[in-house]
């Protein structure tokens, strides 16, 4: 049996759904760098086709990985 410890280098995930509010100039490329996830899995999360223009205010869902994101 292998029991798996995370090192003091070493961060567990810390996974989160969040509500985004879109702002003006916001694109699916800019969102999904700015979360670290990929445009896939937004237009997933949100059953947006690909075509879909994001409208500032418009609220969104992430599932994000908190200790990836930059800060």
């Amino acid at each position: 049996m292998v029991i798996f410890t995370p090192t003091d280098s070493q961060q567990t995930a810390q996974i989160r759904t969040v509500s985004y509010k879109v702002k003006t100039g916001d694109s699916l490329v800019r969102i999904a760098n700015k979360f670290n996830v990929s445009v896939a899995e937004l237009l997933e999360w949100n059953s947006l086709a690909q075509s879909q223009y994001l409208q500032p205010g418009q609220v969104i869902k992430l599932v994000v990985d908190e200790s990836k994101l930059s800060a």
